[in-house]
């Protein structure tokens, strides 16, 4: 839309070139060429702003009334042209030309505010009011009132003035603005200030010379209402530019070439150039210098202030933003999301058990896990989006346009990132993961504060759950399942399982299984942490493989030695699944099943909740099949006795009610039943 606004005012003016201003073919490019334009402007903004937001959607009316007015003042001047060949001045026209130059005010309060509330930006951009008005007044204003008062001069000078401040008020507030405007308003606003230029121009020329129509003068507005179009093209269609991170001075640049403006203008209508141009050369090219150190030296003081304001943003170990940087972006980015109707994404995200790597491998070592995890995050995440620390293991991700049906792939992928691979530091690895909560605009919440309040809460239910994994949004709402893709190697590594575990003489695998089923049932888990736990429960024991035979098929108690190569099957099992990106996410449950709820088991030592839930089923299970191997009538007794020692009270709650309504039966007919 920008290109085709562009190319209609570029063949505009060169229309203007080959037409006779004042003849009949310049009153065809004047009286009906030239409101076309302006007409589908009026359209696009009205168009606009039912599609917009709040302020947004006030600016755009508000600018809609001002064009469509000074479209019926286009009209109805050329109708009073076309009957009267030379109407009065002030005429109808002019009713409409000053309510258009009125309805600027309104739309451009609803938008900015008042102008007056930012005065450290009213001062610095006093100097471009100071120029525009001087020259106005030099060139336009005063004119006008040198054939003394009538009731045209007045009209001419009402129209002028009003424009004029108009014109200034838009451009002050786009100096000034403290907040972040879509990439359409602020081409809506240019195309205001362009269009108060092109009347400003107009009013001069008519004090000078006089204009017809067909003039190129007239290119102008077809500019103005270009970039009107192009801007409310870009609302409907959500289009947004990104932002550079320098930030314009208005003390700097924009001072020196007001100032230097403020000179030439002054210059231009005085007659010392012609009587001493010497002095008034010399004179001018010292103040330039002069103003040019001086903006050398405010350039260097702005940019000791731009890198103190990046440290007091910027968290000093991982180099992300921190949480201050992340706030204020959190409150400028869910405040454009209302106004624009664009979705936000929110994730919180935890390392767990970062304690125990600070505790167990000192302080240094877990700096260097928390910068690694870092730039693992920071590889999942769009440039366009905000990943910072929030402080101590706990991350935060702003994403922009991401609706709730793809904020939890996001929050997946960070998470596997994290987990797939142990983080080596110091040639030591580490298996590190995090537990995830997200939230998202407008379905969970109706402002930042709300938002990153049920992201906590969502983290906490995806620690509470048994850490690693990810919940999105309040506690009720149904997860997202994330399927793992199917591309044969988990059922090479299922078969691979069975296997070694019938060499093993470990036929009861079926039967806990299907005991572990039940238990999610009865527990009432996800659909993903069901779909995890029956996994791992067939995986268990892959890292078998690595195990000689016959320590395998030994009868007779094995000797300490032999017993800790056994016990390193959960490691071999453990780096086997973590290389395959199906069944990275199982890692963590098949390494932790054998951990005990009182702390005692191995290898990590963990205890109670700390332990994956779905880990904490596996061993309630295939505790419960072991009893029954040992003597089903006592194993009802013997899983109770190992309640809150070996296994998780809750977990075998649920067993033994299973057992008390008949949905499972003793150990060997559960065995059977699998069989």
């Amino acid at each position: 839309m920008c290109a085709a606004g562009a190319a209609w005012t570029i063949a505009y003016l060169v229309a203007t070139r080959f037409v006779d201003p004042g003849g009949t073919s310049g009153k065809i490019l004047g009286d009906l060429v030239f409101p076309q334009l302006e007409a589908l402007a009026a359209i696009m903004l009205f168009v606009a702003g039912r599609r917009a937001a709040a302020r947004t959607r006030q600016l755009c009316w508000f600018l809609a009334l001002s064009t469509f007015l000074g479209l019926c003042g286009d009209i109805t001047w050329a109708v009073l042209v076309l009957v009267l060949h030379s109407p009065p001045v002030p005429s109808l026209a002019d009713v409409f030309y000053l309510g258009s130059a009125s309805a600027i005010f309104p739309a451009l309060w609803t938008q900015f505010g008042s102008p007056l509330r930012r005065w450290r930006q009213t001062l610095d951009s006093s100097m471009v009011v100071l120029l525009i008005a001087y020259t106005a007044f030099a060139f336009v204003l005063q004119p006008q009132l040198h054939g003394g008062l009538n009731l045209a001069v007045v009209v001419a000078d009402v129209e002028t003035s009003l424009i004029l401040v108009a014109g200034v008020w838009a451009t002050f507030a786009t100096l000034t603005v403290d907040r972040r405007l879509p990439f359409g308003v602020r081409l809506i606003v240019v195309g205001t200030v362009a269009q108060s230029a092109a009347w400003l121009a107009y009013a001069y020329l008519v004090n000078v010379r006089g204009i017809e129509d067909g003039s190129w003068l007239y290119t102008d507005w077809q500019a103005s209402w270009a970039l009107m179009i192009a801007g409310c093209t870009a609302l409907l269609l959500g289009v947004e530019r990104r932002h550079s991170s320098r930030v314009w001075s208005t003390s700097t640049w924009v001072g020196t070439g007001v100032v230097t403006g403020l000179i030439v203008v002054t210059l231009a209508d005085s007659t010392a150039i012609r009587t001493a141009p010497v002095r008034v050369l010399a004179a001018l090219i010292g103040l330039v210098l002069l103003l040019l150190r001086l903006q050398l030296t405010v350039r260097d003081r702005e940019r000791l202030a731009s890198e103190m304001h990046n440290l007091a943003e910027t968290d000093a170990l991982t180099g992300v933003p921190n949480r201050r940087a992340f706030e204020e972006h959190l409150a400028r980015a869910a405040r454009d999301s209302l106004e624009t109707s664009t979705p936000l994404g929110l994730l919180v995200i935890d390392i767990d058990h970062f304690k125990t790597v600070n505790d167990g491998y000192g302080h240094p070592f877990g700096d260097d896990v928390l910068i690694q995890v870092t730039q693992r995050l920071a590889a999942c995440v769009r440039p366009s989006d905000m990943l910072a620390r929030l402080g101590g293991e706990e991350f935060g991700v702003l994403a922009h346009g991401v609706t709730c049906r793809s904020l939890p792939e996001l929050a997946e992928r960070c998470r596997c990132a994290v987990a797939t691979d142990p983080i080596v530091v110091d040639a030591i690895p580490v298996p590190i993961t995090v537990s995830v909560g997200g939230a998202c605009m407008p379905e969970f919440a109706a402002h930042g504060d709300e938002l990153i309040r049920v992201a906590d809460r969502a983290l906490y239910e995806a620690k509470e759950a048994g850490r690693n994994r990810v919940h999105v949004g309040p506690r009720t709402t149904p997860q997202v399942e994330i399927p793992i893709p199917d591309t044969g190697v988990l059922r090479s590594l299922e078969a691979l399982a069975d296997r070694y575990a019938a060499a093993g003489s470990r036929a009861s695998g079926p039967a806990i299984v299907d005991t572990a089923h039940q238990l999610c049932r009865r527990l009432g888990v996800s659909v993903a942490e069901r779909r995890r736990c029956l996994a791992a429960a067939r995986l268990r024991d892959i890292g078998m493989v690595a195990i000689p035979p016959d320590i395998l098929a030994k009868m007779e108690p094995l000797t300490p030695a032999e017993r800790r190569i056994l016990r390193d099957h959960v490691r071999v099992g453990v780096e086997l699944l973590r290389a395959f990106p199906e069944t990275c996410e199982l890692a963590p449950i098949v390494g932790q099943h054998h951990e005990r709820y009182d702390g005692t088991g191995y290898p990590l030592g963990i205890e109670g909740r700390r332990i994956a839930l779905e880990a904490r089923i596996i061993a309630v299970a295939e505790a419960w099949i072991a009893a029954g191997e040992g003597g089903g009538a006592a194993a009802p007794e013997a899983i109770l006795r190992a309640a809150g020692g070996q296994l998780d009270p809750d977990v075998v709650g649920a067993l033994l009610s299973l057992l008390d309504d008949g949905t499972i039966h003793g150990p060997k007919s559960a065995q059977s039943h699998a069989a």
